[in-house]
């Protein structure tokens, strides 16, 4: 039996993660029963007790017409995959022993983490309003609220900016013994200045590569053990890639050069010094053989003025054959391919502008996603 609405948690009663820290979020909702699935009562016993092996934060009565059940609940200040996983491992190892229904609170609850706790028959709750609780008698499902809580991971976004490289880094290789061997790997992917070798800078310190990769870790992406660092999940990897990913707003110039492609990279060989280009994503994309057809060239520069200057661009729409994006970020120039004069794009940042373009382009980036899926990043010409 599903109650997927909701009239009694209304948003005047919903918790702010700005004026409370999760502990005390979880009190306030206990304290003023901001009960989020009626029919069912809900009664909070906030003691901690010992169950069997595990250590319960409290207990929980839910009640519904004749029916009862008691759950045994533990708290969790976070909700990243690792915190959920490891609650829901020990609820289930040590099931028979507690003797009361068992149920996870967490500051919020995704529609994958609700379908994970589903398939184990655990039930959770958080504290925007969703949630799952099973017992013999019903079963109650609420999802869609949004999730108020800032993310607490260690790095704002470990799957999108430069920071990302580190990530991006496992497709390529699933395998680092160590964190220096994963940050000078990704020194030597990076693109600069004429170069396809980097010395690195601040954005690749060991500090920035230790805090993506305890992210990666409580995502479940990477694991660490005696072997190193090693890619477990390349599948939600790539998801995670996906979703991180925003393409930015950033300054272009659309025109036409006299200049043949051949003339154009030939150019900027010789005459855009001590500046970077590559191709971008979307033009790389028939060098991947995944999609043809597109015809006007298309480069990542981090000087667009002089690469203008270089091309002898006259701006303008009609007729345009080129188009220039000034980028002075590092990301885009992460595992550049050079290619005679030309630098094309890596194949992860060519999958990332196909996956989060049109239709037709969606479809193109599914070959790629395959390959890089199972491990063949690096080997793609």
């Amino acid at each position: 039996m599903n109650f997927l609405k909701n009239d009694n948690f209304s948003d005047e009663k919903t918790l702010d993660p700005r004026k409370y820290p999760n502990e005390i979020g979880l009190k306030v909702f206990i304290d003023n029963n901001l009960n989020p699935f009626p029919p069912l009562r809900l009664e909070f016993i906030p003691n901690s007790v010992q169950l069997g092996n595990v250590r319960m934060d409290g207990m929980m009565h839910a009640r519904w017409k004749n029916t009862f059940a008691a759950y045994g609940y533990t708290f969790k200040a976070s909700t990243s995959p690792q915190v959920l996983r490891d609650a829901i491992d020990t609820f289930d190892v040590n099931r028979d022993s507690i003797g009361l229904l068992p149920l996870i609170i967490v500051p919020y609850l995704s529609d994958e983490h609700l379908a994970e706790l589903d398939e184990k028959e655990i039930s959770g709750i958080d504290l925007c309003g969703n949630g799952l609780l099973l017992s013999p008698e019903f079963r109650v499902l609420r999802t869609g609220l949004p999730n108020l809580y800032k993310d607490t991971r260690p790095i704002r976004n470990p799957f999108g900016g430069d920071s990302s490289v580190f990530a991006r880094a496992f497709l390529l290789d699933p395998e680092y013994a160590s964190l220096s061997e994963l940050r000078n790997f990704a020194i030597r992917r990076v693109y600069t200045e004429g170069n396809l070798v980097s010395s690195g800078g601040a954005f690749l310190s060991l500090g920035t590569a230790s805090k993506v990769i305890k992210s990666l870790a409580e995502e479940l992406v990477v694991s660490k053990n005696k072997r190193g660092l090693v890619l477990q999940d390349p599948g939600r990897l790539l998801s995670l890639l996906r979703l991180g990913y925003r393409p930015l707003e950033r300054p272009r110039i659309m025109g036409r050069t006299a200049l043949t492609n051949e003339d154009i990279w030939a150019s900027l060989e010789s005459s855009y010094k001590g500046s970077r280009f590559v191709a971008t994503g979307m033009y790389s994309a028939s060098r991947y053989k995944v999609l043809s057809g597109v015809e006007k060239i298309s480069l990542y520069v981090d000087d667009l003025k002089s690469a203008v200057d270089c091309l002898e661009l006259v701006p303008g729409k009609a007729f345009a054959n080129i188009e220039l994006i000034e980028d002075r970020k590092n990301l885009v120039y992460f595992d550049a391919r050079a290619e005679g004069n030309a630098i094309w794009a890596s194949p992860i940042q060519t999958w990332l502008e196909l996956a989060t373009g049109g239709s037709r382009e969606q479809e193109a980036a599914l070959g790629l996603e395959t390959l890089l899926a199972h491990g063949k990043g690096a080997n793609l010409p």
